[in-house]
């Protein structure tokens, strides 16, 4: 993948990725964002042909080990803000290994509790000699899609993820 590749331009490439991959499930996909402009609470919407249940699918790409939630963590530790701009399912592309894409699949309530649990234990139980700002934005470490803790360190307390693995559960999108 190109390196002068803008953000906005590598989150199409993560929305067409997973549109495909849906497409493959058998489910009918429409596109939010028709444009490389992004829709603030979902990308895809997702339909179950047999049973007519709708997805509104939240894609996240990265080629790092961490993606950008796209709020503060001030926002991530209101439970009511989450609960009504996490409107469905969001599918995380990672790209971090050079020409493969690996997809992890969470619930909108597995996402509220990560987001929530992760950035508690983030703003609570680190020792940290410097203040961040709860305006900072947060986010998701790869490894917790794929299910993994944080062991307790000199610097923060353990946290215990409150997931399991996440990779290529599209059976979460049904």
């Amino acid at each position: 993948m190109s390196s002068n590749l803008s953000k906005n331009q590598k989150g199409a490439i993560g929305e067409h990725l997973v549109a495909s991959k849906l497409l493959e499930q058998g489910l009918d996909v429409f596109m939010a964002n028709m444009s490389i402009n992004n829709s603030k609470s979902y990308d895809l919407l997702a339909v179950v042909p047999d049973t007519l249940n709708t997805h509104f699918i939240q894609v996240k790409f990265n080629s790092t080990k961490y993606f950008n939630a796209g709020m503060s963590i001030e926002q991530s530790l209101n439970r009511e803000y989450l609960s009504k701009h996490i409107v469905g399912p969001w599918i995380f592309v990672d790209a971090s290994l050079s020409g493969t894409y690996d997809f992890y699949i969470l619930t909108k309530q597995e996402v509220m509790d990560l987001l929530y649990q992760a950035h508690d234990w983030y703003w609570n139980h680190y020792h940290r000699t410097k203040e961040i700002s709860p305006k900072s934005p947060a986010g998701f470490k790869l490894k917790w899609l794929r299910g993994e803790s944080e062991e307790s360190t000199n610097y923060h307390d353990a946290f215990a993820n409150p997931i399991t693995n996440a990779k290529d559960k599209w059976d979460k999108i049904k």
